[in-house]
Parts: C-alpha cells; sequence; structure tokens
C-alpha cells in the first residue's frame, strides 16, 4: 500500500456542531468556498506522521481509541462526527489518487470539516459492517454518512406518465451527444462544416463551438432558446435556458440543470485557452441529461406534466459556480418561483467504492420534493440505488447557487469522483453507457415525479 503523508487531521471537540460527512460534487480550486475553512472550530489537533508506519496498516474502520489502536493513522471518535461513536481507524487520502487506500478501503472527503479526506474500509454487504455504528453502501461508514429522508408517499410507483418517460430514454441518443460534447465525434451540422469540441472550458475557442451545439440541439427539438450572455474575468459565458409547458401555468416550474463547461485544472501547466478538456462525464454527461429531458418531454404523444420543466444549461461551473449563481440571482431578482432544482453533475460512470450506489442530495427544507424525488426512483429506476445524505449541505455544486437564494434544490452524483476527472483523460470511452442509462432514467423520474405530482 502507498504511504499516505504527514498531515494534520483536525478533530472538533466533543459537543461542537458540525456537519455529518457528504460527497463534495465538483470543486475546482477556483470553486472551494473560503468559509469552509471557517466551519470547526479545531479544539484537537492530532498528528498523524506516516512516514514511519509500518508496512501493513491497520484495518481502515477497525475499532479504535484516541490514544491507541491505530499506528500510522488516526482514530476518529465521535469528537468529529457522533457517527463514529466507538472510534474508527482512518488515514488521509486524495479522492483523486487511484488507490490511494489501498485494496480495501476507499478515500472519502468530508465537506465542511478543513481536514484531509479520509479512507473508510470497503466492504461486500451490510452483513460485514459493526452495526449499530456503521452501515454499508459500499464501504462501511458510519451510518449518520447515509440518512434516507422520510418520504410522504406521493409516488407509488403506478404513475403511467412517470413510467412512459422513463422507459423512453435512449441510451445511443446520450452516448451520441457526450460523444459531440467531448470530441470524440465532431459536431457533424457545424455552420461552416464539421467542428470537433476539443474543450469547452471558458476561454478556449471551442468552448462558443459547444455553447452553439447545445442551442442547436434545444432549437432543433421546436424549443425557444433564451442565451443569459455576460463576460467575467475576460470570459465569455453563456448560460442556456428551454421550457417545456405544462398543463398548469399557476404553477411554479420545475427545473433540470446541468453544467456545461469543462476544464482540466488537475494537470499540470493546463492552459484553458489552448489544452483539451474534453470533460465526458464532468459533465458532459449531465449535460447530455437535460438534452435527453428536452428530448422525452418534446417527443410525439410525450405525456403532458402539471408543471412546466425547464432546461437550464450553465456556465462557468469550473471557475467559481458562476453560470448558476448568475442565473439564480436573476430569478430572485424578478420575484420569479422555482418548485425545485434537480442538478446533474458527473454521472456517466459508476463508483466502485460505493459499490455503484449514487447521491442524492435533498433539501431539508423541501422534504415534499426530496421524499418524492427519491422514492421516484426507487420505483421508476430500480437499476440505481441512491444514497441521500440528507444534511443540508448543498454540496460544491451548482444546486448550491439555487439553495442561496433561496430556492429548492436537489443533486444527482456518482461520487467519488474518478481519477480522470478535471484532466484530458475524462473521454466517452470512460464511460459506462449503462450506468449512463440508469442514471438518466432516475434523472427524469425525478423530474416527472414532481412535475407531474407535485
Amino acid at each position: 500500500m502507498k504511504r499516505l503523508p504527514a498531515v494534520l487531521i483536525v478533530i472538533a471537540a466533543c459537543g461542537t456542531s458540525s456537519p455529518p460527512p457528504g460527497p463534495t460534487a465538483d470543486v475546482s480550486p477556483e470553486a472551494a468556498p473560503d468559509a469552509v475553512a471557517e466551519a470547526v472550530v479545531p479544539d484537537v489537533v492530532a498528528e498523524v506522521a506516516t512516514a514511519d508506519a509500518p508496512a501493513e496498516f491497520p484495518p481502515f474502520g477497525a475499532a479504535c481509541t484516541a490514544e491507541e489502536g491505530c499506528p500510522g493513522g488516526a482514530c476518529i471518535t465521535d469528537a468529529l462526527f457522533a457517527g463514529f461513536a466507538g472510534g474508527y481507524c482512518s488515514g488521509p487520502c486524495d479522492p483523486a489518487e487511484a488507490g490511494a487506500c489501498g485494496p480495501a478501503a476507499a478515500c472519502f472527503a468530508i465537506e465542511g470539516v478543513p481536514s484531509p479526506p479520509l479512507c473508510a474500509r470497503t466492504c461486500a454487504s451490510d452483513a460485514d459492517c459493526r452495526a449499530p455504528d456503521y452501515t454499508c453502501i459500499g464501504s462501511c461508514v458510519p451510518s449518520a454518512f447515509v440518512r434516507q429522508v422520510p418520504r410522504p408517499g406521493l409516488v407509488d410507483g403506478t404513475e403511467t406518465d412517470v413510467a412512459a418517460l422513463v422507459a423512453a430514454v435512449d441510451g445511443v441518443r446520450l452516448m451520441a451527444r457526450v460523444s459531440v460534447l467531448s470530441g470524440a465525434s465532431p459536431w457533424q451540422q457545424a455552420p461552416g462544416g464539421p467542428r470537433t469540441i476539443a474543450s469547452r472550458a471558458p476561454g478556449h475557442p471551442d468552448h462558443a463551438v459547444a455553447a452553439d451545439f447545445l442551442e442547436a440541439e434545444l432549437a432543433a427539438l421546436g424549443l425557444a432558446v433564451t442565451r443569459q450572455e455576460w463576460r467575467d474575468g475576460g470570459r465569455d459565458l453563456v448560460n442556456l435556458v428551454a421550457e417545456v409547458p405544462g398543463t398548469d401555468a399557476s404553477l411554479a416550474p420545475v427545473v433540470v440543470v446541468a453544467h456545461w463547461d469543462s476544464t482540466g485544472a488537475y494537470e499540470a501547466g493546463w492552459d484553458a485557452a489552448v489544452d483539451p478538456a474534453p470533460g465526458a462525464n464532468d459533465n458532459g454527461s449531465g449535460t447530455a441529461i437535460v438534452l435527453e429531458v428536452a428530448s422525452l418531454l418534446t417527443a410525439p404523444g410525450a405525456p403532458a406534466l402539471r408543471r412546466s420543466v425547464r432546461l437550464v444549461l450553465v456556465d462557468g461551473e469550473e471557475v467559481g459556480l458562476l453560470g448558476s449563481a448568475r442565473y439564480a440571482d436573476s430569478l430572485g431578482s424578478a420575484g420569479e418561483d422555482l418548485a425545485c432544482a434537480l442538478n446533474v453533475d458527473m454521472v456517466g460512470a459508476p463508483t466502485e467504492a460505493m459499490g455503484r450506489h449514487v447521491w442524492f442530495i435533498t433539501d431539508p427544507g423541501h422534504p415534499d420534493f426530496g421524499g418524492a424525488g427519491f422514492e421516484a426512483v426507487l420505483a421508476f429506476a430500480p437499476a440505481v440505488v441512491p444514497v441521500d445524505s440528507g444534511f443540508g449541505s448543498e454540496s460544491a455544486s451548482d444546486n448550491r447557487s439555487f439553495r442561496a437564494e433561496g430556492f429548492c434544490a436537489a443533486g444527482m452524483f456518482a461520487w467519488p469522483r474518478q481519477p480522470t476527472n478535471h484532466t484530458s483523460g475524462d473521454v466517452a470511452a470512460g464511460l459506462d453507457p449503462a450506468f449512463f442509462a440508469t442514471m438518466a432514467q432516475a434523472a427524469v423520474a425525478v423530474a416527472a415525479a414532481w412535475a407531474g405530482h407535485l
């Protein structure tokens, strides 16, 4: 096993109120909130000097005490989180590094805590976990890590409109769009002839080509597309918005949102203006799902939903959530209401460390939408196993911007991130088409349940 570098792990004292662990869905160094470093007041600091760690590190997840039992690592106790009662042997890791925790553990970032990501033991089944303090989601982690929201029973699996839309998800169409967005295939109908999109990073020449491709895809479905354009730091940015009207104009619309820009910032020396950033998973996958929702809702014979469904493709997520922040602020300034926004980000490939489970981060302030969405996934996309963080943590993706303006927002992610994330290796060939299609079904199920039954 690769030895971990010597670091400081900050542990909050007992009684300190801090958010439970959850995934940080998608954040670049530029996008990281300054407030994170102040999220927990450090009372106890344990230095983990792993340079002299024994060759066989104690098993991650083993019981330990703060004083002993985890040589070369750190014993995480309920001084950090109540869910770690009894002590949890762990150590720092890099979630972007494959195998950072060895073959028997996975690396998880803990949002809101100014400590490194930590290793959590992987396990085959719930029986392999130490009950009652731990539960399995592919990794043995504290039970507080995976809390399912109460479900209100608004979706019971018999809604024909939701089922029809989910059944119509086209995996071939999803992959074809990601292939164009990530440069694996040219945009054949581009003005002036076929164009290959090498990068969607703001500042790259192909960034504008990608925006034109997305607008053309929406317009080809008969939708009117609004461009929200602005300039930031010398970069031209654009949000694209279209809407499929519902049957009741008095109801606030449901939003399905994804960021369409990409980055290669995890590669040393990467230059946004010239270097490739295919971004197939992050976030060509979520972008293609928004387009798929548009295709399904505008298809001949598509079921009519009560609420309008607004399709929003936001720019500049990789440089600070700029597009979603601008769009959400414009809604707030105009006094416009939304039912709830579903943000889809990095959903094209499974995370084996999570046992192919996926995060569905709900909004505790809106349990009706969170519960109905969670139930819709279970009822209509049974191949997807959702894990609801339910912590009030909006993650570091675009749902944060909607929450900041007081709107209901949820997020759907496959996490931890892939090792190729934010590099030139995030290509279409790295996606899992079958998993990708099931994630699209889950997103469609949520949006349709919200729009048709809430």
